[in-house]
């Protein structure tokens, strides 16, 4: 089937040809690519979402396999994104606050020479996701993996939340997905996650903080919830049961974190909520059974010391990261950045070759360029989005305000956008991929992540997709 006249029949087709990646340094060939359509409520757009995945042949050399140590790669179409940078911006964040987050750059991107658009350009989450941030300093070889799952939300007769409950156990293979090839050897692919739920729903409020802590990465999971609450994230954990990743390693301990941005920073969201505990109401009923708070929310965040340190870890990010004063800076230096590009996509998205689904009632509008440029800044928007600056600001001051917090902002490390580790002298540093190894050794890990743009060519010679 032509892409062009694809209305999602077959999603599963896979497309090979050739791609040529350009980046401000080098240019990258490779034959045998593939490419499918990827996203979830994004893919019936006309601007789809693609995965790219680079040759399995055992006969090729790495080279046509890898780049950067990576084999696939995600195109986001930011439908949803009128700012082009809340997902990049979210990155940097969780890069800064130390939480696993799969690194992101922007890239244009072509189909036998025909401009489909701007693309946010990430890695997929992966083996190598996670040797990096959970098995840092060991070799590639000699890594024994435990079970990755992403939790997904379930439409259709009803709306059911992946809130981690042991209930509704027909769809658990639905809500509770296993990553490919990260599946701890021995295991059946739901036995860590239903691990995992059984020994949350043996919690009371009398289990003691050091036994809760032995079992589950708790400040990790502390610190994404925050940011999902500042960033109005509602299509995260606390109220939509989706888009978080769980890691089990060998050792039965569990990390929780979220992922996925682009519906945050006040889109379809409003500064109306007074508390972190009314963020954590859900807007839509579970199943059958109305309105019922996460299992983690019941089980940790609302019970002390927990909900004291969740409150600390908030009042923390708020003054040290999450205001325009940190902040602003990168804001604008993704504007400038990202200008030109911006221009360039809203001018294809007039004329990209390919269809919306029949399921698709109404495209998301293709932004003015003055209103995308004014997301950027205070003020009023034109745009249906409440602008990723005025969010920030509103939000942390909104907090600041409630929990008498105050600024304190330090750049003597770096700035957002750069990870900061620590060398093996104790001095730090902000990295760019070449402290790694020191950053290994620390026990902090790192990804190298590409500042450029990047520009991306897909030509195929087996299919006429157009």
């Amino acid at each position: 089937m032509k892409l062009k006249q694809d209305k999602g029949e077959n999603i599963e087709t896979k497309y090979i040809g050739n791609l040529d990646l350009f980046t401000p340094d080098e240019v990258f060939q490779f034959t045998n690519a593939e490419l499918q359509l990827a996203g979830m409520g994004t893919r019936g757009y006309q601007k789809h979402p693609y995965k790219i995945s680079l040759s399995e042949n055992d006969s090729d050399p790495k080279s046509n396999k890898e780049i950067y140590d990576r084999s696939t790669f995600k195109l986001r179409n930011m439908i949803y994104d009128a700012s082009y940078i809340k997902n990049k911006l979210v990155t940097d964040i969780m890069n800064s606050m130390g939480l696993p987050v799969a690194q992101s750059t922007h890239a244009r991107f072509y189909i036998n020479d025909s401009p489909m658009g701007l693309y946010d350009f990430s890695d997929v989450i992966k083996r190598k996701f996670v040797r990096t941030y959970f098995h840092p300093g060991e070799k590639k070889d000699n890594v024994k993996y435990g079970t990755l799952y992403k939790g997904c939300s379930m439409t259709g007769n009803m709306y059911l939340h992946a809130f981690l409950y042991s209930d509704y156990q027909e769809y658990h293979t639905e809500l509770y997905k296993p990553a490919k090839n990260i599946i701890r050897d021995g295991a059946q692919p739901l036995d860590d996650i239903e691990e995992l739920i059984t020994w949350l729903e043996g919690l009371t409020p009398t289990t003691p903080e050091a036994d809760i802590r032995k079992k589950m990465d708790v400040d990790t999971f502390l610190k994404s919830m925050a940011l999902e609450y500042l960033a109005c994230q509602w299509d995260g954990y606390l109220q939509g049961g989706n888009n978080y990743y769980v890691y089990r390693n060998l050792n039965g301990y569990f990390t929780i974190f979220s992922f996925d941005y682009d519906l945050s920073f006040g889109k379809w969201c409003e500064v109306n909520y007074n508390t972190f505990e009314e963020f954590c109401v859900p807007k839509r009923q579970y199943g059958e059974k109305g309105i019922v708070y996460s299992q983690l929310y019941n089980k940790i965040l609302s019970r002390e010391p927990f909900k004291s340190q969740m409150k600390k870890v908030l009042d923390d990010t708020v003054s040290k990261l999450f205001n325009v004063q940190a902040l602003g800076d990168r804001i604008n230096y993704l504007k400038e950045f990202l200008s030109d590009d911006i221009m360039w996509d809203i001018i294809v998205r007039k004329k990209i070759p390919t269809s919306s689904y029949d399921d698709i009632d109404e495209e998301e509008p293709i932004p003015t360029y003055e209103g995308v440029m004014a997301l950027y800044g205070p003020g009023e928007q034109t745009i249906d989005d409440y602008g990723v600056y005025n969010w920030i600001k509103d939000m942390s001051e909104r907090v600041a305000t409630q929990d008498q917090v105050k600024f304190d902002i330090n750049t003597n490390q770096g700035e957002v956008g750069n990870l900061v580790v620590k060398k093996k002298n104790g001095k730090n540093s902000s990295s760019g991929g070449k402290d790694d190894d020191d950053a290994k050794s620390a026990g902090i890990a790192t990804k190298i992540s590409i500042n450029g743009i990047l520009l991306v060519i897909l030509t195929f010679t087996y299919f006429t997709l157009f």
